[in-house]
């Protein structure tokens, strides 16, 4: 790939030629090796306002592959990037990077990515991060936009307040059809005129095309492992991977789950595809490393420079990480984000 240095240059990224699995791990007990990327900084930045210590990271939630459907083989040498398209640059990567907010809804942190729609800016994130808010009958959860320190480190900085849109129809969805999605409407302050002069950051990319087969992604969240002592999880990293299958959601299973106030988390009971003519709302990806503190992350598309996903869970088999994230260009997840928009 003609990715500059910045990047985690996947290249000829071997993905193994995996036997039907079924993920069987949390991200709890994922051993995550050392972010080589991300360097944690002597003192933390100044912020715009105390932040306490976070109490719950959510964790994205372990998703089981059926047996009666194999993953795709992918070959071992990924394609190239589209001959049309030039290849991101450091000012690019960054541009998006500022559009990845950290989430805190209550005790409970997840990742987002912010999207502009007319003159507004809206976060997507994963369900299961702001359902306990829904739950006690909050609308609000903190935006958290990062900023690039002394030692070129993107982490968490500007306070915003994000409104839950659609919190009924955001619950029901994910607990009767298992799309893990939400969105939120950042709310503007003053403030913005002297931080964001040119407006706040978005990801100004499309949403990805159906066929997305084989394609180099990086997801970028806030890992619980990156930052300070007193506020881990503050720091931006970034994994690459490549898209591997996809899945429709054949019903949903719910879990007792102690971390959600409900005991429960609504899981979707896959049925695997290699069909790349239609949208489906599920993306699988092999990916180099995973984390928790991600839920809700971006799932961004190098090879086609588009928004592939909003990653909500993981699973870790024979060493080889999945990734699995929700599809906002799947036709039903889109009417809930345009319903929820406009109200």
């Amino acid at each position: 790939m003609f990715l500059l240095v910045a990047l985690v240059v996947v290249g000829s990224f071997a993905v193994p030629d995996p036997e039907p699995i079924v993920l069987d791990i949390s991200v709890s007990d994922i051993t995550i090796e050392p972010i080589k990327e991300v360097i944690t900084a002597p003192k933390p930045a100044p912020i715009t306002k105390p932040k306490p210590v976070p109490v719950v990271v959510s964790k994205p939630p372990v998703i089981e592959i059926p047996t009666s459907t194999p993953i795709v083989e992918v070959p071992a040498v990924v394609k190239p990037l589209t001959p049309s398209l030039p290849p991101l640059t450091q000012n690019d990567l960054e541009n998006i990077m500022y559009a990845v907010v950290r989430i805190r809804c209550g005790g409970t942190y997840g990742s987002g990515a912010v999207i502009r729609v007319e003159d507004k800016r809206y976060a997507l994130t994963a369900a299961h991060v702001v359902v306990d808010r829904i739950a006690a009958k909050k609308e609000t959860c903190d935006i958290i936009f990062p900023r690039k320190d002394d030692f070129g480190v993107f982490k968490e900085a500007y306070y915003r307040p994000g409104k839950i849109l659609a919190p009924e129809q955001t619950q029901s969805q994910y607990k009767n059809n298992a799309h893990d999605i939400a969105v939120l409407e950042i709310l503007p302050i003053e403030e913005d005129a002297r931080v964001f002069p040119d407006g706040q950051p978005f990801v100004n990319y499309a949403f990805c095309p159906a066929n997305t087969l084989q394609d180099d992604t990086l997801l970028i969240g806030y890992p619980i492992n990156a930052g300070t002592t007193a506020t881990p999880g503050g720091v931006i990293s970034k994994f690459p991977g490549v898209v591997a299958q996809y899945s429709d959601i054949d019903g949903v299973e719910a879990r007792a789950e102690a971390q959600f106030s409900g005991g429960f988390a609504y899981y979707p009971i896959l049925k695997n595809t290699k069909d790349t003519t239609s949208y489906h709302p599920i993306t699988i990806s092999v990916s180099t490393n995973n984390f928790s503190g991600a839920s809700g992350g971006l799932v961004f598309n190098i090879s086609k420079q588009c928004v592939l996903g909003i990653n909500t869970a993981t699973g870790s088999v024979n060493n080889v990480i999945y990734g699995i994230s929700m599809n906002p260009a799947f036709q039903p997840i889109v009417d809930f984000l345009e319903t929820a928009m406009s109200l």
